[in-house]
Formats: structure tokens, C-alpha cells, sequence
């Protein structure tokens, strides 16, 4: 996900940390900002903090989901062939 990104959250960057990191082969240069975050379903919702971190180049048409910040905080079941996802919060 590209600076950009963090600029139409209204996120600023400015003093973010910054780090370089491999991704998929390739070295991208990252600025991490705790971002709030929020799932619904439409009849409830699920709110959080996470590391996000903001790397350009970000040249794949995806973003990635981390063990920290997003799997820390779901049980998640993928069903691919169906094209269907559940989250369910873990208690904590």
C-alpha cells in the first residue's frame, strides 16, 4: 500500500518510522503508522489498532494482511472455490 494511500486516510507520514523491507523478492522502503481500524458485517462491528505499514514502491495489486494487526485479532476461514470469508474475533 503506497504513501498515497496514508495521504487520502489523512494519515501524515512525516515522522512515521521508517524501514526497508523484502517483500515478494523486492526491497520496498516502509513507514509504519498505528491505524484504527474497523469490520462489520452490517449488524455488528469489530474495531481495532494496527501497525500498518505504507511502502513504495507498492507495485502489486494487493495489499497484505499481517500475523500482527489483523491475524492476532481473527479466526479466519477462506473458503477460495466458493469466493466466500469469515472473520470471528478472538476473545482476549
Amino acid at each position: 500500500m503506497g504513501a498515497y494511500v496514508a495521504e487520502l486516510a489523512g494519515l501524515d507520514l512525516t515522522d512515521a518510522p521508517r524501514t526497508t523491507v523484502a517483500v515478494g523478492g523486492a526491497l520496498v522502503a516502509g513507514r509504519m503508522a498505528d491505524v484504527a481500524l474497523e469490520v462489520s458485517d452490517g449488524r455488528s462491528n469489530y474495531q481495532w489498532t494496527a501497525p500498518v505499514w505504507f511502502c513504495e514502491p507498492w507495485r502489486p495489486a494487493f495489499g497484505l494482511l499481517g500475523l500482527t494487526g489483523f491475524f492476532d485479532h481473527f479466526e479466519v476461514t477462506v473458503a477460495a472455490y466458493e469466493e466466500w470469508v469469515t472473520l470471528k474475533p478472538i476473545s482476549g
